[in-house]
């Protein structure tokens, strides 16, 4: 009878190391399913964060480039207007060098930014 108890005993140890290990597999398998879909995530954002970046980066460039080709123009103009002594060509010149100079960009791009925000916005640039 005491060789029984003893008998069951084991066998009730061992079912609860078997249940643990069985436990534990799922446990384990639930966090790794857990990390990947965490790294896909922060693959996801990150991939986000570089498209955006790419957006903002080419709308810069496109605006200091074609704001270098105004203020090039420009330059050419005002430098004829003072060699012409014309002085309505060089008031002319200058009023639309402060207003290149007043439009700021970063307006711009907060509405860009704004507009990244959006992921059904079609963004042309």
């Amino acid at each position: 009878m005491a060789e029984e108890k003893s008998k069951g005993g084991t066998m009730d140890a061992i079912r609860g190391i078997y249940a643990s290990h069985i436990s534990f597999k799922e446990t384990k398998e639930r966090e790794r399913t857990k990390r990947k879909l965490s790294e896909d995530r922060k693959e996801e954002y990150l991939a986000d964060i570089k498209m955006k970046r790419d957006v903002i980066l080419t709308a810069l460039k496109n605006y200091h480039e074609l704001n270098q080709l105004k203020l090039l123009q420009l330059f050419k103009v005002i430098a004829l207007a003072l060699e012409s002594g014309n002085l309505d060509m060089l008031g002319n010149g200058l009023s639309v060098m402060v207003k290149i100079a007043e439009t700021s960009s970063l307006v711009s791009f907060s509405d860009l930014s704004k507009k990244l925000e959006n992921k059904n916005n079609v963004i042309d640039i």
